[in-house]
């Protein structure tokens, strides 16, 4: 929905010479023209994450709620999973036996290599204890990709501890933690913010909206649609809580809805927001051209056309010559037009009276 608000709509006297039809030209003073036009939109996040569950478990404890803002590396659930604390378990010792293995076949390949450059012994034994030596060494990284999955999410860095030690701290919890900031939203699934909740690894658990921009989309009708280039700029008026961002226009693209072939919708980015808590995602936004914007008033008869979509005036210089200027037609309401051009106000333009 769109609100206009005109402030200072000033439409000067035009003083106009000559009496008779095709007579003398006459003369038209160009006017300011603040646009002050005022549209409607719902504030969404720029960016949007989803996370899943890294691990099958039980929610046992609930830190945070949807709606709120969260900071990066911030706790949201604490779950306990007999699957992830079994699987770090038979990992971790995996690990140990691996290594080990690993090692004793490294030390002994240094060896065979020795051996081999004194011709002790064939080509083919040393690459047999090569390839043993690189088994271990990718079985290593395969266990390490196991264990990335689930030691971030437990305290007091056990990962790196003894298994004795790890063994004292038995039944695990786990904590799983945003990756970012933002406002924390449900996911598409079952909500799982609440305590006895089954979770399952690569399901959806959360959205996490960054609020460190806002996007902004607005409808307009067809004849505001020069009002707006991609790129121009915008104020985003903000009421809850009160402030004003600064906002530049991606693109504009005919609308989808049914009904509405004469509408476009405005799709604006902000600026980076200092205080990004503060943004309330669904909450409406006033959208403001700039007071700035060096629209300019003149009567359509001072303009022509020399072919489709060009328009001049003839500007009447110091030295009482004439300068055809092009113009941008952005609305035209009554017997006027809005434009913009090289002009200022108060400059005079020449045309012919045609009525």
């Amino acid at each position: 929905m769109k609100y206009n608000y005109k402030l200072m709509l000033a439409i000067a006297f035009f003083h106009l010479t000559g009496c008779q039809k095709s007579q003398p030209p006459k003369t038209v003073s160009v006017q300011s023209y603040q646009e002050h036009s005022q549209f409607k939109g719902k504030i969404e996040a720029y960016s949007q994450s989803p996370y899943s569950s890294p691990i099958s478990g039980i929610v046992s404890e609930v830190y945070h709620q949807p709606g709120e803002y969260v900071e990066k590396d911030t706790p949201i659930f604490k779950v306990k999973s007999d699957q992830a604390q079994q699987t770090l378990l038979t990992q971790l010792s995996k690990r140990h036996h691996t290594e080990s293995k690993y090692q004793q076949t490294k030390r002994q390949e240094s060896v065979y290599k020795d051996l081999l450059n004194e011709g002790a012994i064939s080509q083919n034994e040393f690459l047999e204890i090569s390839n043993r030596r690189h088994a271990y060494e990718f079985e290593m990284v395969e266990i390490r990709h196991q264990l990335d999955k689930i030691c971030p999410l437990l305290e007091d860095d056990l990962c790196n501890q003894p298994l004795s030690e790890i063994e004292k701290h038995l039944p695990l919890v786990l904590i799983i933690k945003s990756e970012d900031s933002g406002i924390l939203h449900k996911s598409q699934k079952e909500n799982p913010f609440a305590i006895g909740q089954l979770i399952k690894q690569n399901e959806p658990l959360f959205v996490l909206a960054n609020t460190e921009r806002i996007h902004v989309e607005f409808a307009i009708e067809d004849h505001e649609s020069g009002l707006f280039t991609p790129g121009s700029q915008v104020k985003i008026k903000i009421q809850r809580p009160n402030q004003t961002l600064l906002g530049t226009v991606e693109n504009i693209q005919p609308s989808s809805e049914k009904n509405t072939a004469e509408q476009f919708i405005v799709h604006v980015r902000s600026e980076t927001i200092s205080e990004p808590k503060s943004i309330r995602i669904g909450s409406m936004a006033n959208i403001e051209l700039p007071s700035q914007h060096d629209y300019l008033l003149i009567p359509h008869k001072a303009i022509f056309s020399e072919k489709p979509q060009s328009y001049f005036v003839e500007k009447i210089l110091n030295n009482k010559e004439t300068k055809k200027i092009a113009i941008k037609i952005i609305q035209s309401m009554g017997w006027y037009s809005i434009i913009t051009g090289e002009l200022e106000p108060n400059d005079q333009l020449l045309y012919y009276d045609q009525s």
